[in-house]
């Protein structure tokens, strides 16, 4: 999660391109895609008197959980771009220019979650 987190900051801000950022994207999905089934046969194996159902199906559960714990600390964490009139002005949001919504800036939860995945996998 660090070293995806490192990517898409410099890819976006050296180069500004959102396509090298999809690409980021989409090469970690692929590299992550064939962990899964390696996972949850690990999962069955660790808690071998239950049944291979029962442990994937909590597997997925829990999953599940820190994946909505996590995606809520990211928007908590994630900053107002109030000071910026170029994002304001020019952003992709869909903001009307009438409203209070601003667009956010996830930049610090992307490091803390970052920080956060590589303490809980040392």
């Amino acid at each position: 999660m660090t070293v995806f987190t490192f990517f898409y900051q410099n890819l976006n801000a050296l180069y500004g391109n959102d396509k090298l950022v999809i690409l980021a994207f989409f090469l970690f999905g692929i590299t992550l895609q064939p962990a899964i089934p390696l996972a949850h046969e690990l999962a069955v194996e660790c808690t071998y008197p239950l049944g291979a159902g029962l442990s994937s199906g909590m597997m997925n559960v829990i999953s599940d959980l820190m994946g909505f714990a996590m995606s809520n600390l990211l928007y908590k964490l994630a900053k107002d771009i109030t000071d910026d009139d170029d994002i304001a002005e020019f952003n992709t949001c869909e903001i009307d220019t009438d409203s209070d919504d601003y667009p956010r800036n996830f930049k610090t939860g992307c490091y803390i979650m970052g920080a956060i995945f590589t303490a809980a996998g040392a």
